[in-house]
């Protein structure tokens, strides 16, 4: 999907809205190898250092995902003086093992029958019978961005074709799939916090790969048990006094990430997005607020519970956010 298109560009607006400069980086090689990703990694390093860039937050979706992990993992090397306050992974892949084949299919998959699927099952049924008009206006929404961003993917697609030819098909796709399809060798090298973001139905980077349902289902259910149990014990709160926080409280899942997948991260957070939990609709979930609260809470602490105030704004702490 190419950083023009309509998808990318809501993303980019929702980040320069919350007070950040915000620059959106499209590279692609000019020889196919098999370090291609991280040769335009480099060029975007580059570009960084000509223009002074000294403070950022990396933003990357899907195969942008491998691009923002690899850019930190080179400015971290040979940059050390320019600081990334964060890296925002939205539906990434790279971050586990698997066949060319099998992602090629899970693209292909979700740029069609899968998001087609969706769209009439969410136009039909009880989706329209619960709340009446006004569901029935949001349904009719899901569906056009649904149909735009598969769009965008075709654009890009078509683009690449157009540029590159046949090249494009026998070389170049076949290269960047494998590429992506390989866990990242850049995942234990990252000393920056990273927030993950990831659509519940999003069979290209599969949540449940990363980290297995079992497990997230295991963290939910004792965390439900948790607050339960707080519930009960607040009935005896005198009126106008808070309940003192957990000194024991952790965040299960961010531990999880950082002892399986990101190692050396000091802060990791996961958000899974149940509406709009495709891989070609995730740009048009309004992720950049929350997950830029988390960024800079990031600086404050690590690994600690997270409140999102009503209304909060995150500061204007970042010089730039870069969108790969």
């Amino acid at each position: 999907m190419d950083v023009n298109s309509k998808s990318p560009e809501l993303l980019n607006q929702s980040l320069s809205e919350s007070g950040k400069r915000t620059l959106a980086i499209s590279t692609q090689a000019k020889s196919v190898d098999p370090e291609s990703l991280m040769k335009e990694a480099e060029a975007t390093r580059q570009y960084i250092v000509e223009n002074g860039l000294d403070k950022l937050i990396l933003v990357g979706h899907s195969q942008g995902g491998v691009d923002a992990i690899n850019l930190a993992t080179l400015l971290q090397e040979k940059n050390p003086e320019i600081k990334v306050e964060g890296i925002v992974l939205v539906d990434s892949v790279g971050l586990y093992e698997q066949g060319s084949f099998e992602l090629a299919r899970k693209f292909i998959q979700d740029a069609g029958p899968n998001t087609t699927a969706d769209v009439i099952k969410n136009l039909s049924g009880t989706a329209l019978s619960k709340i009446g008009i006004r569901k029935s206006e949001r349904d009719t929404s899901f569906m056009g961005r649904s149909l735009k961003a598969g769009q965008d993917i075709g654009k890009g697609i078509y683009g690449a074709i157009r540029q590159y030819g046949l090249e494009y098909v026998l070389k170049r796709f076949p290269n960047e799939v494998k590429e992506m399809a390989s866990k990242s060798k850049n995942l234990d090298k990252l000393t920056v916090p990273i927030i993950l973001v990831n659509g519940e139905r999003d069979i290209v980077s599969a949540p449940t790969r990363v980290m297995p349902k079992e497990e997230q289902d295991r963290i939910t259910q004792a965390r439900q048990e948790r607050v339960d149990l707080a519930r009960e014990e607040r009935k005896d709160l005198p009126k106008g006094e808070r309940w003192p926080q957990d000194p024991n409280w952790k965040d299960e899942t961010g531990e999880f990430m950082r002892e399986n997948v990101f190692p050396h991260s000091p802060y990791v957070r996961r958000i899974i997005a149940s509406k709009e939990g495709e891989h070609g609709l995730s740009l048009w979930r309004d992720v950049a607020k929350a997950s830029l609260f988390l960024i800079e809470r990031s600086q404050k602490t690590s690994n600690i519970q997270t409140k999102f105030p009503r209304g909060r704004q995150p500061r204007d702490e970042v010089d730039s956010s870069i969108f790969c």
